[in-house]
């Protein structure tokens, strides 16, 4: 496992058990909405709130617990859990990360904020556009297999 992986998850593991300890714990989570299918509609923060008592440590689970419990219609993209691949990178308390490695801020008292990844095209909610980021990444690539030879 990735030492930064495993770092995190030791974390978010105290946490979680301190947590889970209480009947119910309740978090805020403020997180972006935008759709395509309303483009006159203005973005917005919608609040919802998560029973970390019956949640797991990551913020990937709170939100994968809002999809599957609250809100259907709610996209964000998420693939490997494991802080790889980095699908599900999005912008979590003004810090720009990934949601399967980090942990659930368990302060209740203040809402953790979520927003899209900042200077990209947002598709809806948290999915952005990473078709420029890609392009990037193959040219890298192809510049550092070049060097190689």
């Amino acid at each position: 496992m990735n030492p930064v992986a495993q770092q995190h998850a030791e974390v978010a593991l105290e946490t979680h058990d301190s947590v889970r300890k209480k009947d119910q714990v309740l978090k805020e989570f403020k997180i972006y909405r935008w759709s395509p299918d309303h483009p006159n509609n203005k973005p917005y923060l919608h609040s919802y709130f998560v029973d970390l008592s019956n949640c797991g440590p990551m913020v990937l689970d709170a939100l994968q617990k809002i999809k599957a419990e609250d809100d259907s219609s709610f996209s964000y993209r998420r693939s490997c859990r494991e802080g790889i691949c980095g699908s599900c990178s999005m912008n979590i308390d003004g810090t720009n990360t990934v949601a399967c490695l980090r942990p659930i801020d368990a302060d209740t008292s203040k809402p953790t904020t979520i927003t899209p990844l900042p200077h990209m095209f947002v598709i809806k909610d948290l999915v952005v556009d990473l078709t420029n980021f890609y392009q990037q990444l193959v040219m890298q690539i192809h510049r550092k297999v070049l060097m190689e030879r």
